[in-house]
């Protein structure tokens, strides 16, 4: 009940095109543009870092190394949060059967239909260059199974796979068993198959579950309810915590080993996305909201298929005689640029003006398209 009241205070208050088009799904959903926006503006920054992390070249020096794996430390896991996060938002009353539908429509659809075509061109350009990760013709059979087609497609499977778990029941003492098991498997050594991406499971399964906790637990509107302080104070404490981040990697980084520093670091890396989303989502320039929320809005859509993007860009620019070993410098930021603004521009596009393009990609159907969700 309170989420359709909350829905409904939306719908009357931001009913001008003008408003809505600022509007993300999840701030929409809410009715309280403050409450998820935040949420939002984490995930264009995440999948920012996505397309930038998976330029990792054989020529690249050693302090892009280092940068790819700070990137690496906590990207994927603050992605697991705010999907764990929102999953409390995105849950509807009825069946089980009717829940996992929506989200096989939501996740699994739009990753056979990305698998497909990698998989088909991947297979026209590896017989006129050389491209990463070949594939065969078997790899569209295997796709039902395992991310072949493009590794970085596990988060899907995972994502998938926890929905089925979570969803059985929304009983506290089924969430608080789900949740010890994921901090079992997060931290016991052991090994899982790597079969519908498992092996993946036990390492994030972790995040989703404190996403849902705190969401559960009423601590993030806690949190935004007493983020009231002045700006300067909300600056330090990003800066603060992302100050820890900084250092928690720099002793990595010189070979120190740490076990505990290791498991804490994803979650200080997580708090520092979120608290300079919040800092930017209490800022008055809508254009940055709007821009943002969008992006954020979009980001399935990028990570499904920037690589694709990416590697054609490579090629192209190979051509006319750009590499990595020639100019590192402008190789990545061209191929980062495509791999993140074609993706998006086609998400935009397809959601627009096609019902079944937009089913294929997990988008809602919208002639604005400018309304999205996760």
């Amino acid at each position: 009940m309170k989420n359709i009241f909350w829905t409904n205070m939306c719908m009357k208050e931001n009913n001008s095109p003008e408003r809505q088009d600022t509007l993300s799904y999840h701030t929409y959903l809410m009715g309280r543009s403050s409450r998820l926006e935040f949420v939002d503006i984490a995930k264009a920054f995440l999948i920012m870092l996505v397309v930038v992390g998976h330029f990792n070249p054989t020529t690249s020096n050693n302090v892009w190394d280092g940068v790819v794996k700070v990137i690496y430390s906590f990207h994927m896991p603050a992605f697991m949060f705010l999907s764990g996060l929102l999953f409390t938002y995105t849950q509807k009353s009825g069946s089980y059967s009717a829940f996992v539908w929506r989200k096989a429509k939501r996740l699994m659809i739009p990753y056979l239909t990305a698998s497909t075509c990698i998989i088909s061109v991947k297979l026209v350009m590896q017989c006129v260059v050389e491209v990463k990760n070949e594939v065969e013709w078997s790899t569209f059979i295997r796709m039902f199974w395992y991310p072949e087609a493009a590794y970085h497609l596990w988060f899907v499977w995972v994502l998938m796979l926890m929905f089925l778990v979570v969803g059985v029941s929304s009983r506290k003492w089924y969430r608080a068993l789900v949740g010890l098991l994921a901090v079992v498997l997060w931290l016991v050594p052991i090994h899982l198959p790597s079969a519908f991406c498992l092996s993946h499971v036990k390492n994030m399964a972790v995040f989703f579950m404190a996403g849902l906790w705190m969401q559960d637990g009423g601590w993030v509107t806690a949190m935004q309810d007493r983020w009231n302080g002045p700006t300067a104070w909300r600056w330090m404490w990003t800066a603060e915590l992302t100050l820890c981040f900084v250092l928690m990697e720099c002793w990595l980084l010189n070979g120190s080993d740490g076990f505990w520093v290791r498991r804490v670091l994803p979650f200080v890396g997580i708090g520092s996305v979120c608290l300079l989303s919040l800092v930017i989502s209490d800022m008055k320039e809508q254009r940055i909201h709007g821009w943002l929320s969008f992006v954020g809005s979009m980001s399935f859509v990028i990570y499904l298929f920037h690589t694709c993007f990416s590697e054609f860009a490579k090629v192209v620019l190979a051509r006319m005689g750009i590499t990595a070993a020639s100019d590192f410098t402008l190789c990545m930021f061209l191929v980062s640029l495509a791999g993140f603004s074609f993706p998006l521009l086609l998400g935009k596009w397809v959601v627009s003006r096609s019902e079944v393009l937009s089913f294929l990609l997990g988008q809602p159907f919208s002639k604005k398209a400018n309304i999205h969700g996760y």
